[in-house]
């Protein structure tokens, strides 16, 4: 029975997310710390020996601002809310939850670490220039944009990451005990994982801003932008012999940090994207764990 519920689980959070969306609503401050153990535990299985730089981030990282751009540039004449919006969902750094995923999925764990970190700040050391250059009247200063992103990294990724390589030195009994124990954070995720859905199901329900026929345009816009960055991100990744890695690092996407950039000093519209890209890539993220339990993997 445990093994049926774990092959099904993905499937299982996200119809319990869209049912149970207010409930769920209710308990999303405890995600914050569903993740951090998350993290904690993902990092209890890599060696900070192996996060070296490599040109596969510099190429992504590249193409993931200039299409962008290039997106944004494209879409503006006929919609300035979905332009911003496509160019918030795209030029969104990687999220830290990706380590989660790929801790499951199988991938290269450093590798994307190191990614994540540079791609947060860049972004944040980028987008004060970038906006104006654009068109886009942001008053986003460096401070407050490193500020909002060292918010996030630090106690989301600095800090686990610090922990589970001291408790490697002065106590390597507790990270094998975790390695030993996949399935704690398999079921901490299928938790998360439900509340989230639920969370993005419940700010559509209480939407009530109108023009509903842009929200259905930007909504549907970032679902492409999601397959399309994954996709992407793979094609990329197997040049270098990452094909996994390298759809999580261009394919999920840190979007709080997104929402936030765009209820600051986008269209009031453009919100509307990275809260649908929530429930896109944690459909396809569930879909990839799903395959993994299917194969035998977890």
């Amino acid at each position: 029975m445990l093994n049926l519920f774990q092959k099904w689980a993905s499937p299982i959070a996200i119809i319990i997310g869209i049912l149970c969306y207010r409930p769920l609503d209710h308990i999303s401050f405890l995600l914050p710390g569903l993740l951090f153990l998350m993290i904690f535990f993902a990092y209890c299985n890599m060696s900070i020996k192996e996060m070296r730089f490599s040109s596969m981030h510099l190429v992504m990282i590249s193409l993931q601002i200039a299409i962008g751009v290039s997106v944004y540039f494209f879409i503006r004449p006929f919609s300035v809310p979905a332009a911003e919006a496509m160019l918030i969902c795209i030029i969104a750094p990687t999220a830290i939850a990706s380590t989660v995923v790929l801790s499951m999925i199988g991938g290269n764990m450093a590798l994307l670490t190191l990614y994540t970190l540079i791609g947060n700040v860049l972004i944040a050391l980028l987008l004060p220039v970038l906006l104006p250059l654009l068109g886009i009247s942001a008053d986003l200063s460096y401070i407050r944009s490193i500020f909002y992103i060292l918010k996030q990294l630090f106690p989301m990724l600095v800090v686990p990451l610090f922990l589970a390589l001291l408790l490697s030195r002065i106590l390597p009994k507790v990270p094998n005990a975790i390695r030993k124990r996949p399935f704690i954070s398999f079921y901490l995720y299928f938790i998360a994982f439900a509340v989230l859905i639920g969370r993005s199901v419940g700010y559509f329900m209480d939407y009530d801003g109108g023009k509903y026929t842009e929200v259905i345009i930007i909504a549907g816009g970032s679902l492409i932008a999601c397959i399309f960055q994954y996709w992407l991100g793979r094609r990329i990744g197997n040049i270098y012999g990452e094909r996994i890695t390298g759809g999580q690092a261009m394919g999920h996407k840190n979007t709080i940090l997104a929402i936030w950039i765009a209820q600051s000093f986008l269209h009031p519209l453009a919100s509307i994207a990275p809260v649908a890209y929530i429930i896109w890539q944690a459909a396809f993220n569930g879909y990839q764990i799903w395959m993994c339990q299917r194969r035998g993997a977890l």
